[in-house]
Formats: C-alpha cells, sequence, structure tokens
C-alpha cells in the first residue's frame, strides 16, 4: 500500500509530493520513501498497471484553483524513481484513474483510462497506453461525473458514483 502526495490538512495549506509505503511484512509500518513525486498534488488519482505506480491530476500547490493534467510513474526497481510521462489531455482532479491490464492501442501494454473530474464535473474520458507514450481522447461517459470511483473488471472499465456536473455534491 502506497499514500502519495495529499494535503497536510483539511484546508489544504501544503500539498505534498512525499510517497509512504506500509509494509506488512517488515512490522506493519509506515516508511517515507526516499523518491518523492516530482509534482506536488491532492485530489489526483493513481494506479498499478504492469507493476509501476501511475500518479495523475489532482490540485497542485496553487490548490484546486490550479488542477493538473500531468501524469507521473513510479519504478520501484533499483533506482526507485518518478518520472513525467506524458500528460492528459485534460486537467482533472477528484476524477477515476482505471488500470486495463490487457489490450489498449499497443495491445499488450494495457492501457490507463482517466474519466470524469472536476471542471466543475466533466463527462470526458482519456486513455494512456504506456508503450507509445500518449494519451488519447476516448468516448465521453454518459454522465458527468466528479468525486467518482473506477474499477476494472474483464478488460472493462467502471466508473461509478461522484456528483454530477451541475457542482450538485
Amino acid at each position: 500500500v502506497f499514500a502519495l502526495g495529499g494535503c497536510n490538512d483539511y484546508h489544504c495549506t501544503t500539498v505534498l509530493a512525499s510517497v509512504e509505503a506500509f509494509d506488512l511484512a517488515a512490522g506493519a509500518h509506515w516508511t517515507l520513501l526516499a523518491a518523492s513525486m516530482t509534482t506536488p498534488r491532492s485530489g489526483h488519482a493513481a494506479a498499478v498497471l504492469r507493476g509501476l505506480i501511475y500518479a495523475a491530476g489532482g490540485c497542485g500547490t496553487g490548490g484546486c484553483g490550479s488542477i493538473l493534467a500531468s501524469v507521473e510513474r513510479f519504478d520501484g526497481g533499483a533506482h526507485s524513481t518518478w518520472a513525467l510521462v506524458a500528460s492528459m489531455g485534460t486537467a482533472r482532479g477528484f476524477f477515476a484513474l482505471v488500470a486495463l491490464e490487457e489490450g489498449g492501442p499497443s495491445h499488450h501494454g494495457g492501457m490507463l483510462v482517466a474519466a470524469g473530474g472536476n471542471n466543475p464535473g466533466i463527462a470526458s474520458a482519456e486513455a494512456y497506453d504506456p508503450v507509445a507514450d500518449k494519451l488519447a481522447v476516448i468516448a465521453d461517459m454518459a454522465t458527468a461525473r466528479q468525486s467518482c470511483a473506477g474499477a476494472a473488471l474483464r478488460g472493462k472499465a467502471y466508473v461509478s458514483g461522484g456528483c454530477g456536473g451541475s457542482g450538485d455534491c
């Protein structure tokens, strides 16, 4: 389990780039990693694809007045580093990020699907191809939503819940 970024208090006066790992095998405690994300972010989404952690979007150091489009990837190998990858076409926070292990444009690298988000609530979605390091717009969801959840099941991305596009949270 990893805790990525976030805020230091309820008012989000400081946006964090730090990363902590929970290691059950090493005594069930949290460890602050030396490798912080390249960008402080809160209200972002994260997913694991092919053994790599991706953190995307969210609110930057200016709070949620500065929504991010950037995406970064953590390789926990020997160097344990974060690196920026292709940015999303739409800046989004409080959205769903779903890892689909099979398929995708490259057919073998899987893909990440980013859907919804606060702008105030949007229906747009895009897919990230990790082999080509490119994002592409895909079909919009039927309903605009923010603060939603996403999951993968049998090669499909499911997005549920959240608030609609009229700011009705």
